[in-house]
């Protein structure tokens, strides 16, 4: 049986002790002992780790002759204590008794009860042995088995992952490239689509291979955006319903989308304006329509609760996800208007993202492309905070715009990128010029450029707006005189990640790391002075909020006329062939100069005698009487009513908790609504809004909310704001009352519109 620590220690102490004693038993052993110790001693005491006592202080030296008169006490006692045993043993010890010489070498003889025992403890020993050895053969018998079983396991396991990959998979991406071209062998097409195959496949393989959670989650947000949440989730419900019900084979929107469009779906296809695939539709089952179902919706819910401080009641809208049961006929009507939104969302995403890459590649030595996108605000920190700073206005935020510039060096694509920092969290129109405003400079400082190419997602309060087209017409010719023609392009609502979401992240991390090693990012100045010292491939740029502010107050009585279809506005492009004036031209689609009748929405024209630089924002006034004549704005007369009908119209108007008049156009009449929007614009250009309805046909100013009835709403059938009303409860009820009469036409009021 191996020892225990404690009793190796103890056999050590007991060897170390014999050795000792056998020492001091040799006279010249003993002597080299103590000259050892001497010899240790004197080392101490030249490595001052043993002091004499004279060099002791006064307090160290009572402690150490206290400690000497102790130790010379207890060595007294101890010593007298050993003679008085001594003593006490001598005396009452009696005489040892006389050795019998004849018991020495007796030998004790075996006893029959002696060999009888050793028999049996044999006996036992073989027992125990024999089932020792038989236990440790069927344990090495079962370990056999327990690794044929396992490697048996593996290989089936291995064996039905290749069965279920190749059902998956099925051909390799080269074959099916093949099969989907045999008709046209154009070796461009085929290249690019092989390519799209392959990254699919390997985008699958990529996902399938992920193990944590967070990961797939990362990778299911880079393939994804706010839009396809929007309509996809939506549309994913309702094809679990009806796939639920068996009334549809497909179970979610890719195989859907497989079922509306061709085999090889291209842009076309999913823009509903192929001809092969425009009416067709999804193949339903033989069901009774008149069955009833159920579907799942996101839904913005009214809860009203009871403010302390105020001592009164408050509504808020919370999003739930809530079950609707209805007939299976209106399941499918509903799945079918949402899907055909989804197909050509997703066409114009992709058009957007083959257009912008297409500008890229074809760049020359004069043109320059401007990605740009804000990013998250940025808190600023401390590497330790109190409690207290958490709450309240204690911590401050910095606003962060992105830009990557793409320019062409030869034949090489060469790429800057630049982060402006601001102390103003403006993210208008002023704001964007403001952050735009060093990087414009720069770029007519070092290059030779007087083309531009901007791009941008599409969110309706930043970069596509009323004001925006303005900027672009009026004061961009005057303020950078060196650029004579430009194009603003809109990536997809939800699709706008890109190049700046990187400088953003980038940017973010850094602070982030630098804080987390502990250093103060306080203030505005410490957070740029670190990040230009630490990341050296992003240019840092401070913009001033006096900037932001003199943009605003330019910009701040003009006239800025609408564009009926701005929501639709995919590219902006300035009209050359005018010279006596500023022409925008409106596009649905990005477009290089193919097919722009198809997608041409329509100009906008500044009209002025003459074009010429700005001055300070003082001088605005003048310029406004010598440059704007007037402006003119070029509709479809069957558009719909003009934009002076719409009085203050505009898309930073429009927030939670106003009240719009709506309205809902069918084949032949057009119906009108009072509804008060549930949030702002959404990327989209489409505002959720709840409905009122009117109490009495002949006075039109009281209204009654109807919490059941909301939807999506586009900017375009919006046709005013109104004044906030009056609200009076009675009975438990609220109503609504407004100064004037509303100009309502309601469902089942049995009249017709004036207007469709």
């Amino acid at each position: 049986m191996p020892q225990s620590r404690e009793e190796k220690l103890r056999k050590k102490r007991e060897a170390e002790k014999k050795r000792y004693e056998r020492l001091k038993q040799d006279p010249e052993g003993r002597e080299k002992l103590r000259q050892k110790e001497r010899d240790q001693y004197s080392k101490k005491k030249e490595n001052n780790i043993v002091q004499p006592i004279s060099k002791l202080s006064k307090r160290d030296q009572r402690m150490k002759r206290k400690q000497w008169r102790k130790n010379s006490t207890t060595y007294r006692l101890r010593k007298k204590q050993t003679e008085n045993e001594n003593h006490f043993l001598e005396e009452n010890t009696p005489p040892p008794s006389p050795v019998r010489l004849e018991n020495v070498n007796d030998v004790p003889r075996d006893t029959p009860q002696s060999i009888s025992g050793r028999r049996l403890a044999a006996k036992n020993r073989k027992i125990r042995s024999r089932r020792s050895k038989e236990k440790n053969e069927l344990i090495e018998k079962l370990k056999k088995k327990i690794t044929k079983y396992k490697v048996k396991y593996h290989r089936l396991r291995n064996l039905t992952k290749e069965k279920r990959t190749k059902r998956e998979v099925q051909l390799s991406p080269k074959t099916r490239v093949n099969e989907m071209m045999r008709e046209n062998q154009n070796p461009d097409i085929i290249k690019k689509l092989l390519f799209a195959e392959v990254v699919k496949d390997q985008l699958k393989t990529n996902y399938k291979e992920l193990k944590s959670d967070n990961e797939k989650q990362i990778f299911r947000q880079v393939l994804s955006g706010k839009i396809i949440k929007k309509y996809q989730i939506t549309n994913d419900l309702r094809e679990i319903s009806l796939n639920r019900l068996k009334v549809i084979n497909e179970h979610d929107p890719n195989s859907v989308m497989s079922s509306f469009c061709c085999e090889n779906t291209t842009e076309k296809c999913l823009l509903r304006e192929c001809f092969c695939c425009k009416y067709k539709k999804v193949l339903y089952k033989d069901q009774d329509s008149s069955i009833k179902g159920h579907y799942f919706k996101w839904c913005s819910q009214k809860e009203t609760y009871f403010d302390k401080k105020t001592k009164k009641e408050k509504s808020v809208s919370k999003i739930t996800k809530r079950k609707f049961e209805c007939p299976l006929a209106e399941i499918i009507e509903e799945f079918e208007s949402n899907i055909i939104k989804y197909l050509k969302h997703r066409g114009r995403a992709r058009h957007q993202y083959k257009r912008i890459t297409k500008m890229k590649e074809e760049l020359k030595s004069n043109e320059a492309l401007i990605h740009m996108d804000f990013s998250e605000n940025y808190n600023l920190k401390y590497a330790e905070e109190v409690q207290s700073f958490h709450f309240g206005g204690s911590r401050q935020q910095i606003s962060l715009h992105t830009v990557v510039m793409y320019t062409k060096s030869g034949e090489e694509l060469k790429k800057e990128c630049f982060c402006t920092l601001s102390e103003s969290l403006q993210h208008n129109v002023p704001g964007i010029w403001a952050h735009l405003d060093p990087i414009l400079k720069y770029i007519e400082e070092n290059y030779l450029v007087d083309t531009l190419y901007f791009v941008s997602d599409s969110p309706a309060t930043q970069y596509r707006n009323k004001t925006m087209f303005y900027f672009l017409a009026v004061e961009l010719p005057s303020l950078y005189t060196k650029i004579k023609n430009f194009s603003w392009n809109y990536l997809e609502a939800g699709h706008g990640k890109g190049a700046p979401d990187g400088i953003g992240g980038v940017t973010k991390r850094t602070a982030d790391r630098l804080v987390a090693q502990g250093n103060d990012i306080a203030s505005f100045d410490t957070l740029v002075n670190a990040l230009s010292k630490n990341v050296k491939g992003i240019k840092y740029l401070t913009i001033d909020s006096s900037d932001i502010a003199k943009l605003s107050e330019r910009l701040e009585n003009k006239e800025c006329p609408n564009f009926k279809g701005t929501m639709k506005v995919h590219q902006v492009k300035k009209d050359l062939s005018q010279k006596s004036a500023v022409q925008l031209n409106f596009y649905s689609l990005s477009s290089l100069g193919e097919n722009d009748s198809a997608l041409y929405l329509g100009p906008l024209i500044y009209k002025s005698t003459s074009i010429s630089p700005l001055g300070e924002a003082s001088n605005t006034s003048s310029f406004d009487e010598d440059m704007l004549t007037y402006i003119t704005k070029i509709y479809d007369e069957e558009a719909g009513p003009s934009v002076k009908n719409k009085g203050e119209l505009s898309c930073q108007n429009i927030r939670t908790g106003t009240y719009l008049l709506v309205q809902l156009k069918t084949k032949k009449i057009c119906y009108r609504y009072v509804a008060v929007a549930q949030n702002d614009i959404e990327e989209d250009g489409e505002v959720r809004v709840m409905y009122l309805r009117v109490c009495k046909l002949n006075k039109k100013q009281v209204f009654k909310i109807d919490e059941n009835d909301m939807s999506y709403v586009r900017y375009e059938d919006i046709t005013s704001i109104l004044p906030s009303p009056i609200i009076i409860s009675h009975k438990c009820i609220q109503y609504y009352q407004f100064e004037k009469d509303i100009d309502v036409f309601e469902q089942g009021t049995g009249k017709l519109s004036k207007n469709v």
